[in-house]
């Protein structure tokens, strides 16, 4: 049996979610910037509003100043929800790997 590519593309985010959320050891935390933080305040509103091309665009900003798991997972998130599974795909094996932050935003 085939599944859709949307199938696939969720049952990726629901792993990356988990690896995101799996413990880090202390010196693998990290702790996002003001910058970053406001970038994430303005990436989970157009995620409110779903905007999803301007979550991507703030959310690649954020990243542009470092890379955060918590930034790759959203940013996977709403690459998943504007219909670029295979970016997505990327973005969440980069959750994987990137620092994680110490107390994640929402």
């Amino acid at each position: 049996m085939t599944q859709s590519p949307q199938s696939i593309c969720a049952l990726v985010a629901a792993l990356v979610v988990l690896a995101v959320a799996a413990p880090a050891r202390a010196q693998d935390l990290v702790q996002p910037s003001a910058v970053q933080l406001q970038l994430n305040d303005q990436g989970y509103q157009a995620f409110v509003d779903e905007d999803w091309e301007r979550a991507i665009r703030l959310y690649q900003a954020l990243l542009d100043l470092g890379p955060l798991n918590t930034a790759y997972a959203s940013l996977g998130y709403a690459l998943f929800k504007a219909g670029r599974c295979e970016e997505a795909r990327a973005a969440y094996d980069l959750a994987e790997t990137a620092p994680k932050v110490v107390d994640p935003p929402p």
